[in-house]
């Protein structure tokens, strides 16, 4: 029998199985490296993308902050206007009213009474002065009464008193403003 010798075709079976794997395991890592610097690439745009889309939200939220703050200022501006003109205003009303006040009184007493004090609080008026008659005191309470201007008077002290002329009456009354 004829021997035959396997040994080099086993050989030469085992270098290109080798060859076989080693370039496979090298398509393999270079596919792999191919994957991840792929992937590498791919995030690192996205993440580009999206740092520049960042950016930009923010410069536009700066944009509409700066408007706000803007805005609250002027709010702000605007209501310290409008209570410097509220208490204009007030001050006008007040002045006003006192000139008013006095307005309404020479139209309403007559020469036969006499005040002596006028004291406003608020809206509160008290009259102090003195009077020939009660008579005189009635019509002259009468007329507050009838006024657009006074509401119904309240006689809250009256007495008599003496003096060089004679009998006079002195009187105190409240009276309030209408509104």
């Amino acid at each position: 029998m004829t021997q035959i010798n396997l040994l080099p075709w086993r050989e030469h079976k085992r270098q290109i199985k080798k060859a076989q794997f080693t370039a496979a395991l090298v398509s393999c890592v270079a596919a792999s490296i191919f994957v991840v610097v792929f992937w590498h690439v791919y995030l690192s745009n996205q993440l580009s993308d999206q740092l520049k889309l960042n950016d930009v939200l923010q410069v536009e939220i700066n944009k509409e902050q700066a408007s706000l703050n803007d805005m609250s200022s002027k709010e702000n501006e605007k209501a310290t206007i409008e209570n410097q003109l509220q208490f204009i205003i007030n001050l006008y009303k007040k002045s006003y009213i006192g000139v008013q006040l006095f307005n309404q009184l020479v139209k309403l007493v007559p020469n036969s009474i006499s005040l002596s004090k006028i004291e406003r609080n608020g809206n509160s008026v008290t009259l102090a002065g003195t009077a020939n008659t009660d008579d005189e005191l009635t019509q002259f309470m009468q007329e507050m009464t009838k006024s657009s201007y006074f509401n119904e008077p309240v006689l809250t002290l009256m007495n008599e008193q003496k003096s060089k002329e004679g009998n006079k009456k002195y009187f105190e009354m409240d009276v309030s403003l209408k509104e």
